[in-house]
């Protein structure tokens, strides 16, 4: 009886042990679910309604995960904003001008952005920058519309006088006079773009010098590669390499003569054609080496080797034909008449 009573006390001890145990356990839990509260991150008004636009300033915002993609982004949306206003004014006078009009335009619009951000990196004011949170931050730039097109008048006549000295010692006429004009009218697309900026900021500037340079380059492509003639001259140059050689010559435009004297660009053509057999097949493997003069001056070189096999010493010359033909088709005239400007 009294091993009985015993028992009961020390099973009601250990109940209220497990008990005590088990709130201490629970309470413990309760105190880790409870969240931290953090306070709420106020957005800037700026960032959703940026100061509006007036007569001296262009504002843009923007966000990133660091201050510096912040800055970036909103020196962004000053070069779009402009670049839209640009865009506006030029459509007026493009509307008609292709049938491509659309895509002329989205890629006028990309390009102009890029040219403005590029000028706007050189000058703009911090005016806000916040901390939206983790790796988040924004930011609101200013652009003074007066020293931006400053800038803009520094970047072209920069790229005029760089035109007017490498046109002093072009040759009147020839294949390197059109290299010359064709890597000018690929900065044609920036220089017009920052020219309608400028105009844009400044409607009242004189810019009469700038659209002459435009029409100039455009006008002395077209002209020198009307006076570019190419002749293909050298010691028994198979029919294969001259037909090759030909062919390419017009397809890029230019003509080419019989006559070294009527050309401005004499190309000369040396071969050495070795022939092998392999496993019943016709080896054939012709080194060509061609060098490109003009007013007497070797302008370019270069030497390869094209390979053909077939049966027959007929097919391995076709098979010759054609492996020259597709090192024409892979590569620029330029490339191909080892020319390099």
């Amino acid at each position: 009886m009294n091993t009985n009573l015993a028992l009961q006390r020390v099973q009601e001890k250990t109940s209220a042990f497990v008990l005590i145990l088990l709130s201490g356990v629970l309470a413990s839990g309760c105190q880790h679910k409870v969240a931290e509260v953090k306070p709420a991150v106020v957005t800037p008004a700026w960032l959703t309604a940026p100061p509006s636009q007036d007569g001296n300033s262009l504002y843009g915002s923007g966000v990133g995960k660091t201050r510096e993609e912040a800055i970036e982004a909103a020196l962004s949306d000053v070069a779009a904003k402009l670049g839209t206003e640009i865009q506006a004014t030029t459509k007026l006078t493009t509307i008609h001008a292709s049938s491509a009009y659309r895509y002329t335009q989205e890629e006028t619009q990309q390009t102009i952005e890029s040219s403005i951000r590029k000028i706007t990196l050189n000058q703009y004011e911090l005016v806000a920058l916040q901390a939206l949170g983790y790796q988040r931050f924004a930011a609101l730039v200013r652009s003074d519309k007066a020293l931006l097109a400053h800038s803009l008048q520094r970047e072209l006549d920069q790229q005029l006088r760089q035109y007017r000295t490498a046109l002093k010692a072009l040759s009147s006429i020839g294949f390197r006079r059109v290299l010359f004009f064709e890597k000018e009218q690929q900065g044609l697309a920036t220089f017009s773009n920052n020219l309608a900026a400028l105009v844009t900021l400044e409607p009242l500037r004189e810019v009469g010098l700038y659209q002459d340079y435009l029409h100039e380059v455009r006008a002395s492509l077209e002209a020198s590669r009307q006076q570019t003639i190419f002749s293909i001259q050298g010691p028994e140059i198979p029919d294969y390499v001259r037909k090759a050689l030909t062919n390419k010559l017009l397809q890029a435009g230019f003509m080419v003569t019989q006559s070294p004297s009527e050309a401005t660009d004499q190309i000369t053509v040396k071969t050495n054609l070795n022939q092998d057999w392999a496993y019943d097949f016709v080896v054939l493997r012709e080194t060509i080496e061609m060098n490109t003069a003009e007013d007497g001056t070797l302008i370019g070189g270069v030497l390869f080797v094209v390979k053909g096999q077939g049966l027959t010493t007929k097919q391995a010359r076709q098979q010759l034909f054609s492996a020259l033909n597709t090192r024409f088709e892979q590569s620029s005239l330029e490339v191909s008449l080892g020319i390099h400007q």
